[in-house]
């Protein structure tokens, strides 16, 4: 009979895996400080998020910075918790994006965080207002 074709493979090949030294290159050596939110939120992008963004990817950097905020607020005591989900980011709670997927605003005032924001929020260019 007619041979099976090999089905296409859908997975990222090894060069493109995010690395954490992907994730290094943008946050500086503070994402190997054990248990620190820095290395919190490179393991999540790195091993965990199912969407599996490459270092190419137009929203690798807005969903890590995201990331950050989570594990630099207490992100698992918020009272919303859709937020690391595997949706786009724009989709997680309290986070408004332009039509273009690209975040400008961020509302978080009724949601329990605690510890203080990331400066590295500055790394979202569009942003223009966080309560």
């Amino acid at each position: 009979g007619p041979s099976q074709s090999a089905k296409p493979s859908f997975e990222p090949s090894a060069e493109d895996a995010l690395t954490p030294e992907d994730v290094e290159e943008i946050f500086g050596d503070e994402v190997y400080e054990a248990n620190s939110s820095y290395a919190m939120t490179m393991n999540w992008i790195v091993n965990e998020d199912s969407r599996q963004l490459k270092r190419t990817s137009p929203n690798f950097v807005q969903r890590l910075v995201l990331a950050l905020l989570h594990y630099s607020t207490g992100g698992h005591e918020w009272k919303r918790k859709r937020f690391l989900t595997d949706e786009h980011e724009c989709e997680w709670y309290g986070i408004t994006c332009n039509r273009n997927g690209v975040v400008q605003s961020i509302a978080m005032s009724q949601n329990n965080m605690i510890g203080s924001i990331p400066s590295e929020l500055s790394m979202l260019s569009l942003l223009k207002k966080i309560d």
